[in-house]
């Protein structure tokens, strides 16, 4: 292509503004979503262009898998697997939430999206994330946009805890045994109590979305049906709620609704939920009518006390179970030592160990799980699950792994992503992310602003 420079332009001097719209727009489309941002806060031209193409809807469908760390001050890292390249955006504090209790304000200063956050699971290019009282919150760690979930007040077996003498000042949770099921359950007696930060590190095991939640606002219809599922204590309980709601709703429909350590929306719109148990069992809970409704699909079959079962739903459609077997290393902190993948026979309820990920690549961690295309991202190795941070939710182990690995499942061998140093300090967990195409609108100016000076270094 010829490009015509007036005469009267200095050499070095160019209007990067005024480049051809369909040469940009052929530049955004292959792009991923961490450069697509980058190049958008360019200037308002390059944004505008950003826009036309995601509207249109040319941006690629599939986008490398990032390791997501914090840092105290705030910042979020994404580290791009295919490139080895970090980009640090700000997340700038937001305003204080409107929650009450008895008249009060629940929080009394600005809450920070991930200095203080616990993160809890990760869905649809959005985080689950608990803050310094427990409660939730969506974010959008690209975008700063926050999205409030149901009061931690509203969650079947939890109850505030004031002070004796200062019923107006609130300290802490306890949980009590809810679960009718349990012949020794009592539930006016508290099991467990924590100070109202750390309830979050003992309540909270996974948190999955039924679909991208900024799709649209959550006043529309498809706004409500974005569903939030969390998996919390005691025994490992179900709650449900769809975006606006102002209560959790606890999963109580039969004795076996409990121990669950996993779980994944088949579709963004259909509501269905496959649940893994402790002990294998894969149930099918469906959010689609006026009450949820359960199915048992594969009979338990094998129960370990140091073993996290995870279950997700591979690209050409089998359902599989992995297996993520825990020991104590030398320093007393939990490791993988043994890891084991199952496709599901959905004729005969069995599971049956597989070896191959058919060119893909498979991602475990405190988000949900999912697959990545050797083929499309060639640095990944085939035959490999990547591992990352983890909640141990198997009785022997009240710890988080700490590890990110890679285990072949060709030779049964583990290997070190990264050197301990570069996530083993990071104040939430280290999970492993996949950022989603947004509206460039969505985007909080002050990361913008930010993006435009983004420095991008090995």
């Amino acid at each position: 292509m010829d490009v015509e420079i007036p005469s009267d332009r200095r050499d070095g001097d160019v209007d990067w503004s005024e480049l051809p719209a369909d040469l940009l727009v052929t530049v955004f489309t292959a792009l991923e979503i961490p450069d697509l941002i980058c190049r958008a806060a360019v200037c308002r031209s390059w944004r505008d262009h950003y826009s036309s193409t995601r509207r249109l809807g040319l941006c690629r469908n599939s986008h490398g898998p990032c390791l997501l760390t914090t840092s105290p001050t705030g910042v979020a890292t994404l580290r791009r697997l295919s490139t080895g390249n970090l980009y640090r955006v700000p997340l700038p504090d937001m305003p204080p939430s409107a929650d009450t209790i008895f008249g009060n304000p629940y929080h009394h200063h600005p809450l920070p999206p991930l200095r203080d956050r616990y993160v809890v699971g990760s869905s649809h290019g959005w985080l689950v994330t608990a803050d310094e009282l427990s409660e939730l919150h969506l974010l959008n760690p690209v975008t700063g946009a926050q999205l409030p979930l149901p009061p931690l007040r509203s969650l079947a077996p939890v109850r505030l805890l004031f002070r004796r003498n200062d019923l107006a000042t609130f300290y802490g949770h306890s949980i009590r045994d809810i679960t009718p099921m349990r012949p020794e359950h009592n539930p006016r007696v508290p099991i467990l109590i924590h100070d109202a930060a750390e309830t979050r590190y003992h309540l909270y095991q996974r948190a999955v979305l039924s679909g991208d939640p900024s799709s649209s606002s959550s006043s529309s219809s498809r706004g409500r049906n974005c569903i939030a599922v969390v998996i919390h204590s005691p025994w490992n309980l179900l709650s449900f709620a769809r975006l606006g709601d102002a209560t959790w709703t606890w999963l109580a429909l039969r004795p076996d609704c409990l121990g669950y350590q996993d779980c994944f929306f088949d579709d963004d719109d259909d509501g269905l939920l496959y649940a893994v148990r402790s002990c294998g069992e894969i149930q099918t809970i469906d959010f689609s009518g006026s009450a949820p409704v359960v199915n048992c699909i594969c009979v338990p079959l094998k129960h370990s006390f140091d073993r996290a079962n995870y279950i997700v739903r591979a690209p050409w459609g089998d359902i599989l179970q992995v297996w993520r077997s825990f020991e104590l290393d030398d320093g007393e902190e939990p490791r993988t030592y043994e890891l084991a993948v199952f496709k599901l026979d959905l004729a005969t309820e069995d599971l049956v160990q597989i070896k191959d990920l058919r060119g893909h690549a498979l991602f475990v961690s405190f988000g949900t799980s999912f697959f990545v295309s050797v083929n499309e991202f060639p640095v990944l190795t085939p035959y490999c699950v990547y591992l990352a941070h983890d909640s141990i939710k198997c009785r022997r182990f009240k710890h988080i792994a700490k590890e990110v690995r890679v285990y072949n499942l060709q030779d049964d061998t583990f290997a070190d992503q990264y050197t301990q140093s570069s996530w083993k300090n990071c104040p939430p967990p280290a999970l492993w992310f996949q950022p989603t195409c947004i509206r460039m609108e969505q985007v909080n100016m002050e990361i913008l602003k930010f993006l435009r000076c983004m420095v991008i270094f090995n």
